[in-house]
């Protein structure tokens, strides 16, 4: 509950929040990232909530039980299927191999938020139990002092310097076309960034200080977006828009300034 997690959770640990089948779970970064796979069900439908410390990539999908494959693709990680042993790549929930290869599972919206402001949206939420082992520290969050280096651990098939490699972007995909949302275009939008892109207009409230966000439609429905690393992001949407970026890849900030 979300009245035992106050003990060990600060007001500004960061989780992803899932609300489906009308219940609200939340899924602390510090614990879901040791195990990277967590198989759930809400109200009898299985979800798989999955967070890849690596590419800091954060989705939900409609699923059934799932494991990591300790095999990575482009930095990210592949989960298997139990049913078919396909693998499926965690950021794109595409199958890369395997029967089901090619197959897309369909995305849950996930909110990447603070504790504090997941429990004001949702206070009846229940949390991921940090009783999945005793020989895990979850005081820190998986790979911990990889966020704060400039290296990617493994190769990467395209890597573009347009934004830093490891600068934090929302991803949104709108019928086939993709758009990136970096953290920093955000941090001066007052809380709410509004934009349309292909046919749908996309809101994102924005908080600077914690990095969270909730990304809705114009009806103020969540829209299913995955936070992740740019150089990630971009070597799976190669042809991805970036928000505050003119189609001459200048930053429209830096225009402005001049």
């Amino acid at each position: 509950s979300s009245g035992h997690a106050d003990s060990w959770l600060g007001e500004k640990d960061m989780v992803l929040g899932v609300f489906y089948n009308g219940v609200a779970k939340a899924y602390p970064l510090r614990v879901i990232s040791w195990h990277e796979v967590v198989n759930d069900n809400c109200e009898g439908e299985n979800v798989l909530v999955t967070f890849y410390a690596l590419t800091h990539s954060a989705q939900a999908y409609k699923g059934t039980g799932s494991g990591v494959s300790a095999m990575v693709f482009n930095n990210n990680t592949l989960f298997y299927d139990n049913a078919t042993r396909s693998l499926w790549g965690q950021l794109t929930g595409q199958a890369v191999s395997g029967e089901r290869g090619g197959d897309f599972l369909e995305k849950v919206p996930v909110v990447y938020t603070s504790w504090k402001e997941w429990t004001l949206m949702h206070p009846e939420t229940i949390v991921l139990s940090t009783a999945n082992s005793d020989e895990i520290d979850y005081s820190k969050t998986a790979y911990q002092e990889y966020d704060n280096t400039i290296e990617l651990p493994f190769p990467t098939s395209f890597n573009n310097k347009r934004l830093p490699l490891k600068s934090r972007v929302i991803g949104l995909e709108v019928d086939g076309k993709y758009k990136a949302y970096p953290f920093s275009m955000l941090k001066n939008s007052n809380g709410t960034v509004e934009d349309f892109f292909n046919g749908m207009k996309v809101r994102i409230h924005f908080n600077e200080e914690t990095g969270g966000f909730v990304t809705t439609d114009e009806e103020g429905k969540l829209l299913p977006v995955v936070v992740a690393y740019w150089y990630a992001w971009h070597a799976y949407h190669t042809d991805t828009k970036i928000y505050g970026f003119l189609p001459d890849r200048s930053p429209l900030a830096f225009l402005e300034e001049e």
